[in-house]
Order: C-alpha cells, then sequence, then structure tokens
C-alpha cells in the first residue's frame, strides 16, 4: 500500500481518461482496506484450523454489518469517500477481533512497531498525495519503493537466487 499510493496517483493521472482522474481519490483508503482484508483473511484460517468457521462467519458478518451502517450514515455527509471509509474500518474491526481471537488457536510474533509505522507512513502517504503536486508523489514513491526494498531484502535476494537457478 505504501508504494501503491503515490504510483496509483501518478499512473491515474497520465494514463486513464479525464472522466476517472477522480479515481485516485478513493485508493489510498481503499488500499489500507484491502491489507486489513488480507491480514483478517489470512488470521480466519485458524477457524478453519480449529474447525470453529462459526466464528469466523460471526465475525465477518459482524464487520458487514459494520460496514454498511457506518457507509449508509456517512454517504449523506462525505459522499462516496463513506465507501472507502466504511470500507476500511470494518475490515480493521475484523483485523483487531480475529488477532484477538487467533491466540487460541496458534502463536504468532507480530512486529507492532514495525507494522504501526507502516501504516502511520501510508496514512501520511495518503494526505501528501491528496494534496502534493507531482514532484512530492514522486519523491514519496521513491522513498517507499527504497523503504519496501531495504525492509525486504532476504525475501528479494532469496527470489533472485531461486529465478538465476531457474
Amino acid at each position: 500500500a505504501l508504494c501503491g499510493v503515490p504510483l496509483t496517483k501518478i499512473v491515474i493521472m497520465y494514463f486513464v481518461g479525464e472522466e476517472y482522474s477522480v479515481a485516485w481519490q478513493y485508493t489510498g483508503i481503499l488500499f489500507l482496506g484491502a491489507v486489513f482484508c488480507a491480514l483478517s483473511s489470512f488470521l480466519g484460517i485458524g477457524y478453519q484450523i480449529a474447525k470453529e468457521t462459526k466464528k469466523c462467519a460471526v465475525t465477518t458478518i459482524a464487520a458487514a454489518a459494520i460496514n454498511v451502517l457506518m457507509n449508509v450514515a456517512l454517504a449523506q455527509i462525505i459522499g462516496l469517500h463513506a465507501a472507502t471509509i466504511s470500507t476500511l474500518i470494518a475490515y480493521m474491526f475484523l483485523f483487531v477481533i480475529r488477532i484477538k481471537q487467533s491466540r487460541k488457536y496458534y502463536s504468532m510474533q507480530v512486529r507492532w512497531m514495525k507494522f504501526t509505522l507502516i501504516l502511520f507512513a501510508t496514512l501520511l502517504s495518503i494526505v501528501i498525495c491528496y494534496l502534493g503536486n507531482l514532484i512530492i508523489i514522486i519523491t514519496i514513491f521513491v522513498f517507499s519503493f527504497g523503504f519496501f526494498v531495504f525492509s525486504n531484502k532476504k525475501i528479494i535476494m532469496n527470489m533472485r537466487k531461486i529465478v538465476k537457478r531457474s
């Protein structure tokens, strides 16, 4: 999400038709929603392992209800942003509930400081991309991409080795 936010704005601004030029305004929050959706889905595996899929259904339905209620409540106030914000909040809720409940099924270590810093950086990136000009947006993308490469250098090196072998 951190790299995707500025890149999406650049792509939409310069490679997509004029009638879709406002779409970038919604993508940042949707990126974050997708991140929390993926994390929640991963954590949902615990329910399947423990054969407690009813709990999975209950948490999913609760998140869906939050999404719908917030969307309806906010639509008249903030328009289309209501859909993106309610989706993000619903998936964040689902993530928090599942992270608490998944401790019963398996143990895991979460690097909360790193997670929080990346989340904050992504939120900051969304705000800056919303307000900033092209030079600032490109700068954010370059720094975000550099951070991504640095943070994942072991994985990237392993992938490089695998590609060289094939």
